[in-house]
């Protein structure tokens, strides 16, 4: 059989029906799609819209106080990383208002406890003290 015009088109009404519906279903499921990625991408700029206004903000300050130009980098690395700090802070706010209470508690032991052994003086605290010995060994092990 040679491939014509119609031999890949719906021929009967029944097919016809299914293909326009098909279609129809296809089209909104593909305006669904994108109209998300547009809302997220939406929120992305604003994020970056909001931090791109308060960094010209500071560049226009800095120039108008003749800031030296090494001081002014200093500022810009330090205005990014108090951005991607908040950035984070904001993501373990909303992890942790997500989580039960007893959950919370466990997650923030763990979290000073790791916090506790990077820093060597409080670490050698907390050996000394017999409490805060037992109620670390008891929760958490050094190395999870």
């Amino acid at each position: 059989m040679v491939f014509g015009l119609n031999e890949v088109a719906p021929v009967e009404k029944v097919e016809l029906i299914v293909v326009i519906f098909m279609m129809h279903l296809s089209a909104i499921v593909n305006a669904y799609i994108f109209g998300e990625m547009a809302v997220l991408v939406q929120e992305m700029d604003k994020k970056d819209i909001d931090f791109q206004e308060s960094l010209d903000n500071a560049n226009t300050a800095m120039h108008s106080l003749e800031i030296p130009d090494k001081i002014q980098d200093d500022i810009r690395e330090y205005l990014m990383s108090v951005n991607e700090y908040k950035t984070q802070q904001n993501e373990m706010k909303d992890f942790l208002a997500s989580i039960s209470p007893s959950l919370k508690a466990n997650v923030s032991r763990y979290i000073f406890f790791v916090a506790i052994n990077q820093n060597t003086l409080l670490y050698k605290m907390m050996k000394n003290d017999s409490y805060c010995t037992i109620i670390a060994n008891t929760k958490f092990k050094k190395n999870e």
